[in-house]
């Protein structure tokens, strides 16, 4: 089976678009026997907007001309917003994978960003448009905001540090691709 894209910044040269690889494997196998659905939908969703950002030149051109430097966050969760609800119009992705993939896209649009425009986010930039995209999707997808709040506060504390840590792992990565 053919691994779904992730962009890398190596051999990247000013002015260029990240080129695409695979998408890497979490750091650790969830529990279960094999395969986990929701990992699936997240490769299957990521893929697809790899595919998007990195391979269609009309897509990442209209992304990176509504993001606004001097609204770094908000423009990045908008685009974010209406780049993963295209894709999940397209494949039916299960709800459970959409707010891990609408993540992995806002950061890659900050990768993009940064790589094309120099537009820098600090981390709180980051983490503010993170949580307007979960706020739109919230909206998008008429989800009752307390009822996500329920399933995300149901995560343990070892889960959270797990997801942060794939996180960083990921972040960190991509640094010394960058940097290397």
């Amino acid at each position: 089976m053919e691994q779904p894209m992730e962009p890398s910044l190596q051999g990247m040269k000013q002015g260029q678009p990240p080129q695409a690889g695979p998408v890497p494997e979490p750091q650790e196998q969830p529990p279960g026997d094999g395969g986990d659905p929701d990992i699936e939908e997240f490769k299957r969703g990521a893929a697809a907007i790899g595919e998007a950002l990195y391979n269609n030149k009309n897509v990442s051109d209209s992304i990176l001309q509504g993001i606004d430097p001097n609204d770094k966050a908000g423009s990045t969760a908008r685009q974010t917003i209406t780049l993963v609800t295209q894709i999940d119009n397209k494949l039916n992705l299960e709800l459970s994978a959409i707010f891990s993939v609408a993540a992995w896209a806002f950061g890659e649009m900050v990768e993009l960003s940064s790589a094309m425009h120099k537009i820098e986010y600090s981390e709180k930039e980051q983490q503010d448009g993170v949580m307007a995209v979960f706020e739109g999707l919230i909206q998008s997808y008429e989800i009752d905001p307390q009822e996500f709040a329920n399933f995300t506060g149901g995560a343990s504390d070892s889960d959270q540090q797990q997801a942060m840590s794939m996180y960083e792992g990921a972040m960190s990565g991509k640094e010394a691709a960058a940097n290397g």
